[in-house]
């Protein structure tokens, strides 16, 4: 699915921009100009023309930014389930994920 263009379907839920840090809660559509809450997402793409939504920001600067404060989240130190053997039907066993 290629990039389409705007129908104007987002006129109705236009946001402007968030103050602080925007990519951290927002995710923004690079053609219709739309800030979508990340939290009410349920796909990557605009609702409106189907482009990939902008996660991380383009700005070297701004890309530091957010990758200092994503970088001291604790969710990176979580456990998850990791198999021994993949294709196995050994027992699961906890890992930390890395």
């Amino acid at each position: 699915m290629g990039s389409g263009r705007c129908r104007n379907i987002c006129l109705k839920w236009t946001k402007k921009r968030p103050k602080l840090m925007p990519f951290l809660t927002h995710s923004y559509c690079r053609l219709c100009g739309v800030w979508e809450e990340k939290k009410k997402l349920t796909d990557v793409r605009c609702k409106c023309c189907r482009n990939i939504l902008a996660i991380k920001p383009r700005l070297n600067e701004n890309k530091r930014k957010y990758n200092a404060v994503m970088n001291t989240v604790e969710w990176k130190k979580l456990n998850v389930p990791v198999k021994k053997s993949p294709f196995g039907d050994h027992c699961d066993k906890m890992g930390v994920y890395k």
